[in-house]
C-alpha cells in the first residue's frame, strides 16, 4: 500500500494555536505528502500564519461556514489514498501517522483508524501524567479515501462540530465500514477558552442522535 497521506486543518481565528498544529503535522516521522489549511473566514492572523509555511502548506480561504464544511472543502482538495484531519488547536505526537498507517496496512479491511488523546491546557504541554481519552474526532482520524467517498460530506446541516463528526462516523458504520481505535495517546487535545472544538456539553450530540434515529426509521416512518 502506498503510505502517502494528506492532512486537512480547518481553522477559524486560530492564530494562537495554528502554528503548533501545523508544525506537529510537518514533524511526523512519516511526513504527509500534502497539508491544506482551510481559513474559514478568520478575522485574525490565521491566514498569514498558514501562508508563512510557504509551499509546504496549501491555504484555501472561504467565508465562515463552520468546521464541518471547512473539513469537507479540504478533503475535496486532497488526492492522496489516505486522508487525515486535525483541529487547529490540537497537536499530533510525532509517530501518530506512522502508527495509524501501520494499522491500516496490517488490516486491508479496516477503513479508518482513530486513537486516544492526551488532554492539556493552553500554555502547557501534554505530559505522561496528562489525562487521556478515546478520541472519535477529526484530530484522531486517519481514513482511506475510498471509505471517505462512500460516507459523503461531514456537513449535512447539523449544528455543532462534535455532533457533525459523531453523525459522520455513525453514517459510515451504517454502511458497514470498519473503524478501529489505537489504545495509545497519539494526539494532544488542547483545552482553550473560546475554542469551537472544545467545551461543549452533551447537547451538541442531540442533532446527531436524531439524525441516526431518522435513518433507522426510514422515510415511511418519519
Amino acid at each position: 500500500m502506498n503510505p502517502s497521506y494528506g492532512v486537512v486543518i480547518p481553522a477559524y481565528n486560530a492564530a494562537r494555536t495554528l502554528r503548533d498544529a501545523v508544525e506537529s503535522v510537518l514533524a511526523q516521522t512519516l511526513p504527509p505528502r500534502s497539508v491544506v489549511v482551510i481559513d474559514d473566514g478568520s478575522t485574525d492572523e490565521t491566514g498569514a500564519i498558514a501562508r508563512s509555511f510557504g509551499t509546504g502548506v496549501d491555504v484555501i480561504t472561504q467565508d465562515n461556514r463552520g468546521p464541518a464544511a471547512a473539513t469537507d472543502r479540504g478533503f475535496a482538495h486532497l488526492r492522496e489514498p489516505l486522508v487525515a484531519g486535525i483541529d487547529a488547536d490540537d497537536i499530533w505526537f510525532p509517530n501518530k501517522a506512522a502508527h495509524q498507517i501501520a494499522e491500516l496496512e496490517a488490516d486491508p479491511d479496516l477503513d479508518g483508524v482513530f486513537c486516544r488523546a492526551s488532554i492539556f491546557d493552553h500554555g502547557a504541554r501534554p505530559g505522561p501524567d496528562s489525562p487521556a481519552q478515546d478520541l472519535w474526532g477529526r484530530s484522531a482520524l486517519m481514513m482511506r479515501r475510498s471509505a471517505l467517498q462512500r460516507v459523503g460530506p461531514i456537513d449535512i446541516g447539523l449544528s455543532g462540530s462534535w455532533g457533525e463528526m459523531v453523525d459522520w462516523i455513525a453514517r459510515g458504520r451504517d454502511l458497514g465500514l470498519r473503524f478501529g481505535l489505537i489504545p495509545t495517546a497519539l494526539v494532544g487535545r488542547r483545552r482553550i477558552s473560546g475554542s469551537l472544538s472544545h467545551g461543549h456539553d452533551a447537547s451538541v450530540l442531540l442533532p446527531a442522535v436524531r439524525a441516526a434515529l431518522a435513518r433507522k426509521r426510514g422515510p415511511d416512518d418519519r
